[in-house]
């Protein structure tokens, strides 16, 4: 029903109040949205890194003979590991599932530090070996840590909003075994290195591979800060909407 025309005198009545699914619409949209901005953030110095990795390349390239005395170095010979090289330096990786290193030879300071996540996988530590496979976990853990803050209640009296309260410390806990395994990979790989090297290749590869490093610990704080500020974007929300 159409609603009269107010004269001059007369104050114009509120406007109907979205209904619940159009403001649970847009509360999806604006959780989402900060989410993705959160996350993106994340990408930000891995891009920075690539770039950086890319204009150092080493020309020494490891000879096959210095890649066996670094495997020696760190117990991993006989463990047929097969190597291969990525497209792009940030593509560098250790595939345990594979046994296998993917990293330019050409690149002894990131070539070093995968090897270094073998020797912490096919190892004889089992504690390394279980950190390694727990730090997996934890990515995968914090990465729906955003979408669980989105689905819970913004109340803080609300069992899920009290449940959210804790979601930057799972996060923080989450991430923890990913930075210690690889600090823990960067320091086996300048110790093998180093075992070929010397000094100072070895500390060119601590300086490349603090960059990498740094990329971890933003992901991480971005890990932690995401949760929260999905809610206060679902606090600031709630205050915004009428009462029904």
């Amino acid at each position: 029903m159409q609603r009269p025309l107010p004269t001059l005198h007369q104050k114009v009545p509120p406007s109907d109040p979205p209904s619940r699914s159009k403001r649970l619409a847009a509360s999806l949209v604006a959780l989402f949205g900060a989410d993705i901005a959160v996350n993106g953030v994340k990408g930000i110095p891995q891009h920075a890194l690539a770039r950086s990795m890319e204009a150092a390349a080493d020309s020494a390239s490891l000879t096959a003979g210095e890649v066996a005395k670094m495997e020696g170095y760190l117990g991993l010979a006989g463990k047929d590991i097969v190597y291969s090289e990525p497209f792009r330096d940030l593509g560098s990786r250790f595939s345990p599932w594979a046994n296998s290193v993917v990293a330019r030879k050409a690149r002894p300071d990131i070539f070093a530090h995968e090897l270094g996540h073998a020797a912490n996988f096919l190892g004889k530590s089992r504690v390394l070996k279980g950190v390694q496979g727990v730090g997996a976990v934890g990515k995968l853990v914090a990465g729906t840590l955003p979408l669980l803050a989105a689905a819970a209640s913004a109340d803080d009296d609300s069992r899920t909003g009290r449940a959210a309260k804790y979601l930057p410390a799972v996060a923080a806990v989450a991430m923890a075994p990913v930075l210690a395994e690889e600090a823990i990979a960067t320091a086996r790989g300048y110790a093998a290195l180093n075992s070929v090297r010397g000094t100072t290749a070895a500390r060119k590869m601590l300086r490349v591979n603090a960059k990498g490093l740094a990329s971890y610990g933003l992901a991480a704080g971005a890990a932690v800060a995401s949760p929260l500020a999905i809610r206060k974007v679902k606090k600031l929300l709630l205050k915004s909407r009428p009462n029904d």
